[in-house]
């Protein structure tokens, strides 16, 4: 993937590994579709995305790269993209620019889509996009299914099948981060960050980070090594078809925490749904964590048919702890820390390999800890240390590893504000709970 940020220019060919030649496509919010793809005449992104009568699949192929020009976009998208095994199709910015949607844009037509991106098609790899809202209207005295006056948007429909959402940022949407239809099996959600979303009613907080189902045992989703914190709802909500998925190795913290009716659960599987069914579900080596009340981890909510789940080596802390309900054909719960100890766990991102999560927990509230980061972090390597919680202020720590240990500050105050007129705002978990974004100019050590 790194070859491809080296090699742009007005449309560049690259051999496929079946031999065949693929393309890659420049597309701006302010291109037009009479253009051609390239940097001087982008294609506009309804057009480039196969929205509407849109070029794919006259033109785009299986193994080609959709490139993005920076800027924030204000509109919603029907990305219709069909890669193969192979060879899939990935949609990234251009040359790491910054390319946000925002989904603050007027509503047209009245069955216009209440997201910024409908991802549908298969194998698509979606990649380092920010999605978030600067709309203000977050309360209302709405219920389930009646916002009353809220506009509310997600970042993400996901129907893809096959495909991948990679390294993405979802704060701050007036509804779900991603919401995962059940029928997209054999997906990936990897490394994303989701932090502040939803929208408070009279009832609850409403909009979770993501709203997933799924419906085939043997192609389950995956979500590993993703960051959430802070939101209204719940954090991971899977609900209804609940039939196969993997959890693992994800933080996520404080669900809930944004509105007035108090903490939601950080992970949850159940709930209603058409099938009521719950199967093939494996969750493991994750931590979460809540302050003071909260229901925080629980499986099995309503499901009327209770077959197979997997609960192992994980961290909850906080909250009602882990809640299981009776009646599984078979159940493994084994392993899980349910108290808080001394914690520094590392974990790389293996689709960037300059990025890693450092996650602290510090019992006893020490103001710093040092860690040793050499097993990760080359000698002489300039580095930036970036707070999750303050994920767009300055960073806690930068410069230069010379080795050994470096000294991490845990008594963190500067916290990222919510937009828009939430009920309560946040405070910062630390010195008890730290997560941070290792980011590095080189590349990281594997893992061993």
């Amino acid at each position: 993937m790194k070859a491809i940020y080296a090699l742009f220019s007005l449309i560049i060919i690259v051999a496929s590994s079946a031999d065949t030649l693929a393309t890659m496509w420049i597309g701006a919010s302010d291109g037009s579709r009479d253009g051609n793809g390239t940097l001087e005449h982008p294609y506009d992104l309804k057009t480039i995305f196969g929205s509407g009568g849109g070029i794919n699949p006259k033109k785009i192929q299986p193994g080609d790269t959709i490139a993005i020009r920076g800027g924030t976009i204000n509109d919603s998208y029907w990305v219709q993209l069909y890669g193969t095994e192979n060879a899939p199709i990935v949609v990234m910015p251009y040359q790491q620019e910054k390319v946000i949607f925002d989904t603050n844009f007027p509503r047209k037509v009245k069955n216009e889509l209440t997201c910024a991106i409908k991802l549908s098609g298969d194998y698509i790899i979606f990649r380092d996009f920010t999605f978030t809202s600067t709309i203000q209207h977050r309360v209302s005295e709405g219920t389930t299914g009646k916002s009353m006056g809220i506009n509310t948007r997600s970042g993400m429909y996901l129907y893809a099948t096959n495909s991948k959402v990679i390294n993405c940022v979802f704060h701050n949407l007036t509804s779900n981060g991603i919401l995962w239809l059940a029928q997209s099996n054999n997906t990936l959600l990897y490394g994303c960050l989701f932090m502040m979303n939803g929208w408070d009613g009279s009832d609850r907080g409403h909009g979770h980070a993501i709203y997933i189902r799924n419906n085939n045992v043997s192609k389950p989703k995956v979500i590993a090594n993703n960051v959430f914190h802070n939101s209204m709802g719940h954090q991971i909500n899977g609900y209804g078809e609940i039939e196969g998925f993997i959890v693992k190795n994800n933080v996520a913290f404080e669900g809930g925490n944004l509105s007035k009716h108090g903490a939601e659960r950080n992970i949850f599987f159940g709930g209603s749904g058409r099938s009521k069914t719950i199967d093939g579900l494996v969750i493991t080596d994750n931590i979460t964590y809540h302050r003071g009340e909260g229901r925080g981890f629980e499986v099995g909510y309503i499901e009327e048919n209770k077959k197979s789940v997997v609960i192992k080596n994980n961290i909850i802390l906080g909250g009602r702890l882990l809640v299981v309900k009776e009646g599984f054909e078979n159940l493994e719960v084994a392993d899980n820390q349910l108290k808080m100890t001394d914690l520094v766990k590392v974990q790389p991102n293996q689709y960037d390999h300059k990025k890693a999560t450092i996650t602290v927990l510090n019992p006893e509230e020490k103001p710093t800890i040092n860690v040793d980061l050499s097993a990760v972090l080359p000698k002489n390597t300039r580095f930036k240390l970036i707070d999750y919680q303050n994920y767009y202020g300055k960073p806690v720590l930068e410069g230069i590893y010379k080795g050994g240990t470096i000294t991490l500050p845990l008594h963190l105050k500067e916290i990222l504000e919510p937009i828009g007129d939430v009920n309560v705002k946040p405070t910062h978990t630390g010195p008890e709970f730290n997560s941070f974004m290792l980011l590095a100019e080189q590349d990281l050590y594997p893992p061993s």
